[in-house]
């Protein structure tokens, strides 16, 4: 049956194009079901209806809540207690303040303070305290003084923290706050990272959207590697790279090497020795070309030799007669890398596999967190960006790739992980600094 809602012109209730009842009211709550009683309040006082519009019985009340598990909460001239659909009375305690039920119990205010109560009226524990929240798998959100924490049905604790805030368990984990800020627990009230937020909400498959301290909005995930959700996300050719730099902007791509010979999965180096190909040096002198223009640049690679090639044919279409290129070994992944180095064996058996997980999670098997990781790279980046207007860092698909992700600019799958001369473009200006996925070929490339 659909569920029906009070019109716009609150004349009635409808369900699709039929309308269930135009009586009006001077204030009507949505239809509950299975029982189809909706709460409503006129000049006769609070009571619950039928989708016709009649009474579903003859008492009055102070006031009237929904049904929910079969029982609404009504206050009367003793106060509040619960009723049957039929109005009869669920138990005869009265309550300075009655809820909803949520899994059989219910909270309730009483003379000594708030607690849980269940359909029968009587107490779910003996404990009162200055405040609790509603049951959600089987955990409640209870204050005592300045402090909360989180209990059982049976009013025990959880476990034995307590914050400056706390909010209700969602799939395994709770927001809670400290003297330092918001922060993510686990059913043992343990911190799953060590981060604090002026914000922070639940996961939400895998995310948790975040406010830094700062100002910046963040997607944490469980792991604690977060990425932080950038403005400017659309891609960048070498068109808007070049108006960028003719309004005073300082521009850095980072990108990936350009088109190089196949790799034998059993070479020792990985690739190592692997160089571009012809076609991969045409492309990255026609990227240096359209880039060429009255201000200082500056070559940045990895110390791997196809990405000192790429770097050495953009200063070839740039125009430098002697193109100097600063080799480093942060462009060649190393910031992502641990010093366990078992990603190696990992990446050799499906290196799709492992990078989707790390995308995925935030962590990885001989990877430093996503997050330190990139943070690590892009320090080196902005560093390298003081030094002319316009810095080009050759790198490889891993780095390209995961720090495109990790700022949102792209989500890489196995399908569309990174192309040649692909990669992400930081704009910077005294006003702002903006992150950009980079489209270094073009589309006939």
């Amino acid at each position: 049956m659909t569920r029906p809602e009070l019109d716009e012109s609150e004349t009635g209730y409808r369900s699709g194009t039929a309308t269930l009842t135009t009586r009006r009211f001077l204030r009507a709550m949505s239809f509950h079901y299975p029982e189809a009683l909706a709460a409503v309040r006129d000049d006769s006082g609070a009571y619950h209806i039928r989708e016709d519009g009649s009474p579903a019985y003859s008492q009055r009340f102070q006031d009237a809540a929904g049904f929910y598990e079969g029982l609404a909460s009504v206050r009367g001239a003793r106060g509040y207690v619960h009723i049957r659909p039929d109005a009869t009375l669920a138990h005869d305690r009265r309550f300075r303040w009655l809820g909803n039920f949520q899994g059989g119990h219910c909270v309730a205010l009483g003379p000594n303070g708030f607690h849980h109560v269940r359909s029968d009226g009587a107490d779910s524990y003996p404990q009162r305290y200055s405040y609790v929240g509603d049951f959600r798998y089987g955990v409640a959100v209870a204050r005592s003084g300045a402090r909360a924490f989180h209990i059982r049905t049976d009013g025990t604790l959880l476990h034995g923290r307590r914050f400056v805030d706390a909010e209700p368990f969602h799939k395994g984990a709770a927001v809670v706050c400290d003297e330092d800020g918001y922060f993510h627990v686990d059913r043992r009230g343990d911190a799953l990272h060590t981060h604090r937020f002026a914000r922070a909400e639940p996961f939400y498959n895998g995310y948790a959207l975040c406010l830094t301290h700062a100002g910046e909005w963040v997607r944490l995930r469980a792991s604690g590697a977060f990425s932080p959700i950038r403005h400017g996300c659309e891609a960048l050719g070498a068109s808007d790279v070049r108006a960028a730099l003719g309004r005073g902007v300082r521009v850095a791509l980072l990108v990936r090497h350009a088109e190089r010979h196949e790799i034998d999965p059993s070479d020792p180096s990985w690739g190592d020795h692997v160089l571009v190909t012809d076609r991969g040096v045409a492309q990255a002198t026609r990227l240096g070309t359209r880039l060429a223009g009255p201000w200082s640049t500056g070559l940045y690679a990895s110390t791997v030799e196809r990405c000192v090639q790429t770097a050495y044919a953009v200063g070839a279409g740039l125009g430098l007669t002697d193109p100097r290129v600063s080799r480093n070994d942060e462009l060649a992944c190393r910031t992502y890398f641990d010093a366990s180095r078992d990603h190696e064996p990992l990446m050799r058996r499906d290196y799709h596999e492992l990078l989707t997980r790390y995308l995925g999670d935030g962590v990885a098997p001989g990877m430093r967190r996503i997050d330190e990781g990139s943070d690590a790279l892009l320090a080196r980046i902005h560093a390298d960006m003081d030094s002319a207007d316009l810095t080009v860092h050759v790198s490889h698909d891993l780095a390209c790739a995961v720090l495109a992700d990790h700022l949102g600019l792209k989500g890489a799958t196995p399908d569309d992980w990174c192309d040649y001369l692909e990669g992400v473009c930081i704009l910077r200006s005294a006003e702002q600094i903006t992150y950009h996925r980079f489209r270094g070929l073009e589309d006939h490339e």
